[in-house]
């Protein structure tokens, strides 16, 4: 099985972005062809991700969590 991995500069750009965020709301992609909105500034300052087909709301502590589950800036 062929593991998907953004390219190492989407995920830098990812990275930065959320690091720096004064938007406070990002279009997402994922490795498997998904796609959401993520909402910064959640409970305890982690991050919210709508899916965009389901609406199913994922949590995630840190953007590098969210960047090892394979989402990225859209």
């Amino acid at each position: 099985m062929v593991i998907q991995r953004w390219s190492d500069g989407l995920i830098e750009l990812t990275r930065d972005l959320l690091k720096n965020d004064d938007r406070g709301i990002w279009p997402m992609k994922h490795t498997t062809g998904s796609f959401g909105l993520l909402l910064t500034g959640g409970v305890g300052g982690g991050f919210l991700l709508a899916t965009r087909a389901t609406g199913v709301v994922l949590v995630f502590a840190s953007f590098d969590s969210l960047i090892e589950d394979g989402w990225a800036v859209d």
